[in-house]
């Protein structure tokens, strides 16, 4: 989405729309439980390093949400999960721009970090706290 139009968007229908991808993010989350019990990296590592190359399966660089290479076994829900975070946290940083939101900017901050949290698995429970919390 683009800045000017994010823009024109009260702060109610803003908050609504980051909303709307926490709850795609919890359908995903539900449908597939390694998401929430912290297996969702090969061999149980719930902090893989992008250095060692363990993050992404065979040493892929620059996996594909599209063509379902993101994770090992291709899971489609996993991908879908994450395209809901980025989607997020997207709308996150638009609002984060915005200057309507001038004043709250540590809350918006502390949402940000909290769903960047369930992006790279270092959280695992349900997500949709994060939904209640808006």
């Amino acid at each position: 989405m683009e800045q000017n139009r994010w823009k024109n968007f009260t702060k109610r229908e803003q908050i609504m729309m980051i909303g709307a991808e926490f709850m795609r993010a919890k359908t995903w989350q539900h449908k597939n439980p390694s998401l929430r019990s912290g297996t969702l990296f090969p061999n149980g590592n719930k902090n893989p390093s992008l250095r060692s190359g363990t993050l992404f399966p065979n040493g892929n660089k620059n996996p594909s949400l599209r063509s379902g290479t993101l994770f090992p076994n291709g899971n489609k829900d996993q991908d879908k999960f994450h395209l809901a975070l980025e989607r997020a946290l997207e709308l996150i940083d638009l609002t984060l721009s915005d200057d309507k939101w001038r004043d709250n900017t540590l809350a918006l901050l502390r949402l940000r970090d909290e769903v960047a949290k369930f992006y790279v698995a270092e959280r695992t429970d349900d997500i949709s706290f994060l939904y209640k919390a808006l």
